[in-house]
């Protein structure tokens, strides 16, 4: 499953550009099937995010480990969800469920979805708690071994958009947001959860978010309007996986 990749180094992270989505797939894969096989510790803890961009991946791991020999050895968490039933087209859960636990011998006790039915105060308390209750702790806050996140258009991860960047500073883990535009209630993990990983792996792809790499990345001044431009894990990795396209403006 070797692909190749280009890497660029900056001061908060490293790039890696691959030449298609599927090379960035198969290279996601292979670090947590190979995080899987190794961690002594035991269970590795990865948050999935939402959107399309991870499709690929879910099919890569689906096919890479029909059996789920591997990657039974992961818990899996998500870094948001709507508010919407686990059936919904627009459920985070159901589009991970259609594209890899469908097909494979997932062991559903391992895996920990936001409940998007039930009412988001509720629904924030109690996910933070699940947190709480399997994850370790660093400075206090959860600890994922492994978070992936998108970016959309306007510079949100998660579902931290624009207007809602003060949760970068919250004291909160898991917190209840608004989309600004369609008004849709959502769970997300917030910044500080984001940035206690070990690992953060940021999965972009597409020509139209090149511009907000090149701010974010290597132009000076700040950007704090575009909330990705404050993942910056303080006792972990981060990683920009993105494709050529993406990749286009460096």
């Amino acid at each position: 499953m070797e692909t190749t990749y280009k890497v660029i180094k900056y001061k908060r992270g490293e790039i890696y550009i691959f030449d298609t989505v599927e090379d960035m797939s198969k290279y996601v894969t292979q670090r947590l099937i190979d995080a899987s096989m190794n961690n002594e510790a035991g269970m590795v803890s990865c948050a999935l995010s939402g959107g399309t961009t991870p499709v690929s991946l879910f099919r890569e791991l689906a096919k890479s480990d029909p059996r789920n020999v591997f990657l039974r050895n992961i818990l899996w968490f998500w870094g948001d969800e709507r508010m919407v039933r686990p059936t919904d087209k627009e459920s985070n859960f159901k589009l991970a469920c259609e594209n890899y636990f469908d097909h494979v011998s997932t062991n559903f006790a391992s895996v920990f979805r936001i409940w998007g039915e039930d009412d988001p105060t509720t629904e924030q308390a109690r996910y933070a708690r699940v947190l709480d209750g399997i994850l370790p702790k660093i400075n206090g806050r959860p600890q994922f071994d492994y978070i992936l996140l998108g970016m959309g258009t306007d510079g949100h991860t998660a579902s931290i958009f624009p207007d809602r960047t003060d949760l970068f500073e919250s004291e909160l883990n898991v917190a209840s947001v608004v989309h600004p535009q369609s008004k849709q209630n959502r769970i997300t993990l917030t910044g500080p959860v984001i940035n206690s990983a070990k690992n953060v792996l940021m999965l972009v792809t597409g020509k139209e978010k090149s511009d907000i790499i090149r701010k974010v990345v290597f132009e000076e001044g700040t950007f704090s309007q575009y909330p990705v431009s404050l993942v910056e894990p303080k006792a972990g990795k981060l990683i920009w996986c993105i494709d050529k396209a993406a990749a286009s403006m460096l």
